[in-house]
């Protein structure tokens, strides 16, 4: 149902019970029967069992929707998926971030101890020193 928000598409769909079923826009109700058709169409609506979107969708219901298609092509279990896998790419990102914090919090507080280190050592007095060595 997403499409029609971003396509003007040829069709109306109906859903009467559990049967989703499309309508052409400008079916004229007229019906043509045919042996190779399971049901009788109408000419108009006939014409949308070869139009590249309907065959497209009817692709994706046999083989899957690729992970990488557009959010208004997944399904609900589709969009759920992506979801759940965005998340957890989420939590991996925010781990990451906060090892490195907490790496760069440590290594500051070593260089930090370096330098007043190094500050004793240049004090003539070496008082300091004493206490900073042990």
């Amino acid at each position: 149902f997403g499409l029609h928000d971003l396509q003007n598409l040829p069709w109306n769909l109906h859903v009467v019970g559990h049967q989703l079923s499309i309508q052409a826009i400008t079916c004229r109700e007229i019906i043509v029967s045919s042996s190779e058709l399971k049901e009788n169409h109408c000419s108009e609506c006939h014409k949308l069992l070869t139009h590249s979107v309907f065959l497209g969708i009817l692709d994706r219901i046999n083989e899957g929707v690729h992970e990488n298609t557009p959010l208004a092509y997944q399904p609900i279990g589709g969009l759920t998926a992506v979801i759940h896998r965005k998340t957890k790419q989420l939590d991996a990102l925010r781990f990451t971030h906060l090892n490195a914090s907490q790496k760069l919090l440590s290594r500051a507080r070593s260089l930090d101890d370096y330098k007043k280190f190094v500050m004793a050592l240049g004090d003539s007095r070496g008082t300091r020193l004493d206490t900073l060595i042990r």
